[in-house]
């Protein structure tokens, strides 16, 4: 147990959707909506998102986490949230709902194997779904995305915390059963961190 590093978090908190005044109506896709209906005509108006209507809710956010590490730089973890499982960026559960309980789903299980020298060149190959390993800003990536397939980073360390990075990943995005046509992210970054 001694190997074992539990976290987790709760969030509750009022959220405000105000959509601009002159935002036009039915303009924004719903393709959540529209593919679980077959369409955006058997879709209806739901095909839509509201892009007029202010809407303000209460929302609760709840993470519980678990990382193992099983020696010789091999790690492993899990981690269950609530919010809507379909929603890949939105852990937070809209309160008002008494017809329904709360979804909780896990949304990372991962590997991990990494070296982390203070000098020289340090290693990390992860699989599963894991957490964004690409540097960025939240106009990128959402801070709450996490990412399946695998990655790689190797790091140069030339002393403390400075290093300079290469980092390379294969996501799939689409597995089609029935075709060749299945479709990945494919991306590398190369990059520094000085301090």
């Amino acid at each position: 147990l001694g190997r074992v590093r539990w976290s987790g978090d709760v969030r509750v908190r009022a959220q405000s959707d105000l959509p601009a005044a002159d935002n036009l109506p039915q303009t924004q896709l719903d393709f959540l909506d529209v593919n679980d209906r077959g369409g955006i005509d058997r879709a209806g108006v739901e095909a839509f998102t509201n892009t007029t209507e202010d809407r303000y809710r209460m929302r609760v956010q709840a993470r519980l986490a678990l990382e193992a590490d099983l020696g010789s730089g091999v790690t492993t973890g899990a981690r269950l949230v609530t919010g809507t499982p379909r929603d890949p960026i939105s852990l937070n559960q809209t309160l008002g709902q008494y017809g329904s309980r709360f979804a909780a789903a896990f949304d990372m299980a991962y590997v991990r194997w990494e070296t982390r020298p203070r000098v020289g060149l340090g290693l990390m190959l992860q699989g599963g779904r894991f957490a964004n390993p690409w540097t960025s800003t939240d106009l990128v990536f959402d801070r709450d995305l996490t990412f399946d397939g695998v990655a790689a980073s190797a790091r140069g360390y030339w002393g403390g915390e400075s290093h300079a990075y290469l980092t390379l990943g294969a996501h799939p995005l689409d597995e089609v059963e029935v075709s060749a046509d299945d479709k990945w992210l494919l991306g590398g970054q190369l990059g520094t961190d000085l301090h």
